[in-house]
């Protein structure tokens, strides 16, 4: 993969992690890690994940509460 893409994979994972235990936003999220709008961090999102960030939240912050 190029070098674009393994920071944009970097980015998401750590994106992954915070949707699911903490308790920020999804444009907190965003903008934490440095993307410049809500839509630009979304369209990266479910391009490499095939879901939104919020189906993502949703679907995985029940099981992660339940451990």
């Amino acid at each position: 993969i190029s070098p674009a893409q393994y920071i944009s994979r970097l980015l998401i994972s750590r994106a992954k992690e915070i949707l699911v235990s903490e308790q920020q936003t999804i444009s907190e999220t965003a903008y934490t890690l440095g993307f410049e709008s809500v839509g630009q961090f979304s369209t990266l999102f479910r391009k490499i994940e095939g879901i939104t960030p919020r189906q993502f939240r949703d679907e995985n912050r029940l099981s992660y509460n339940e451990e």
